[in-house]
């Protein structure tokens, strides 16, 4: 998704204060696995019934 958003919205880089794509990408790799953790953990939260164990 991040790709195509980087190919496809590459035309709003030039837009005034926005990143280079690259920027972008880099940014992704510091907050990927962050983010997942997190989502994984809020979804869990969410979806979990009570008393139901949390599989790996």
């Amino acid at each position: 998704m991040m790709h195509r958003w980087v190919v496809h919205g590459a035309h709003r880089f030039e837009l005034p204060g926005a990143q280079a794509g690259r920027a972008h990408l880099e940014g992704r790799m510091d907050h990927d696995a962050p983010l997942r953790a997190w989502m994984d953990q809020f979804l869990t939260h969410i979806f979990q019934r009570q008393g139901e164990k949390v599989r790996a």
